[in-house]
């Protein structure tokens, strides 16, 4: 009978020791669209070692788990400020992410074509635009 109890009590501490919390929330822009495939990540304090990760649905809906107290929620996504929170509930409801106040200016892309290329059995050699232009004729 102690040995049934003993173990009873055993898998009930096991059970409620690693039983772990879900939290969860939803991410929209500042147009109040979802916002998928944020990262979100639980940081665990004081250091802000990485408890555990995961990116929003296409419905910026996500959901982490963990069992650990003391935690910041981090929320980021390329074009948009990235978002702290220290975790005092399990549902954080609807959080906004605003965009960036630095943005990407103008790109230019710039390319050369080779002067030699292979066709067919023969090499052909583009004259115009580089020294050879004006080294004279091949007479």
């Amino acid at each position: 009978m102690r040995q049934t109890f003993c173990i009873l009590l055993f898998n009930l501490w096991y059970i409620i020791g690693f039983a772990q919390i879900t939290y969860s929330g939803k991410i929209i822009d500042d147009n109040k669209h979802p916002l998928p495939y944020a990262n979100v990540v639980l940081l665990a304090l004081p250091d802000s070692v990485f408890e555990a990760g995961t990116i929003s649905d296409e419905y910026g809906s996500f959901s982490l788990y963990s069992n650990k107290p003391n935690l910041l929620l981090r929320i980021s996504s390329i074009g948009y400020q990235t978002v702290y929170n220290k975790v005092d509930n399990k549902d954080f409801g609807i959080i906004e992410l605003l965009p960036e106040n630095q943005m990407l200016g103008e790109v230019v892309v710039k390319a050369d074509l080779p002067k030699t290329r292979v066709k067919g059995n023969a090499m052909v050699t583009t004259v115009t635009g580089s020294v050879l232009e004006k080294a004279g004729t091949g007479n």
